[in-house]
């Protein structure tokens, strides 16, 4: 079982695309989990959809590493009656962990 953890990830993607390198506008980082979950796998994704977070939980410990962030804009709240809403409560609620790296990989 791996001792990697989501902090230990968001650590080495920062240590190559730092994270104060992003434009000031933009949302990076650990968008959706816990820093102290364990992960076992990694799955790379331009964009966040439900494919994608299905995919990621059918393997216990699986991040997400995805481009464009999931949650773009400040939420005025976390329900599921739009898109990112949506995406964020199945992904916490089946523990999947999500990074961005956007302007700062660019």
């Amino acid at each position: 079982m791996s001792t990697d953890t989501v902090a230990d990830w968001l650590a080495l993607v920062d240590a190559a695309y730092p994270l104060r390198e992003a434009a000031e506008w933009d949302n990076v980082g650990l968008q959706i989990g816990d820093p102290a979950w364990i992960v076992s796998r990694v799955l790379v994704a331009l964009d966040v959809t439900a494919e994608v977070i299905d995919e990621a939980a059918q393997v216990d410990g699986t991040l997400v590493v995805a481009h464009h962030p999931l949650l773009f804009r400040g939420l005025e709240r976390l329900a599921p009656d739009t898109a990112a809403g949506r995406l964020a409560l199945h992904a916490a609620t089946l523990r999947v962990p999500i990074i961005a790296a956007h302007t700062n990989l660019d």
